[in-house]
């Protein structure tokens, strides 16, 4: 049986090469109704070129440019 509460935290890993943007843009989206919701989302990456170089070539560079600070934790 669980004791306490169990952690609002939702961990996405991304290894070996660049998000996809169509990944990318569902975290992004994810990430606005779990902040609602009082959640946190951490992406973790093996390079932090391979989550710049996804948001470099995402299409709505303008959503995902304002939700990159919840998006990546060092």
């Amino acid at each position: 049986m669980l004791k306490g509460k169990v952690p609002k935290k939702i961990h996405f890993i991304w290894l070996g090469s660049p998000i996809p943007q169509k990944y990318l843009f569902s975290i992004s989206e994810l990430s606005s109704v779990a902040k609602r919701s009082g959640f946190t989302i951490n992406l973790w990456v093996d390079k932090e070129s391979n989550y710049w170089k996804a948001i470099e070539k995402a299409t709505s560079f303008d959503l995902i440019n304002s939700q990159k600070k919840c998006l990546f934790k060092n």
